[in-house]
């Protein structure tokens, strides 16, 4: 997108793409890795507790 000159603006982060020239901001790689991150912890953790849970619930059951 950014060698096309498409601009991303994010709003509820405030995060944009492009600055106002058209160049890459120099802060959105970093947020997006960090937001990028933070979901796939968060994806982890919801897994490990689905698992936990299956597992809790058929050692009761038996």
């Amino acid at each position: 997108m950014q060698h096309c000159g498409i601009n991303l603006y994010i709003q509820k982060e405030q995060l944009i793409l492009l600055d106002d020239e058209g160049h890459p901001s120099l802060f959105a790689p970093i947020m997006i890795a960090t937001l990028s991150t933070c979901a796939q912890l968060e994806r982890d953790n919801i897994s490990f507790r689905l698992q936990s849970g299956r597992k809790r619930f058929i050692s009761l059951s038996q």
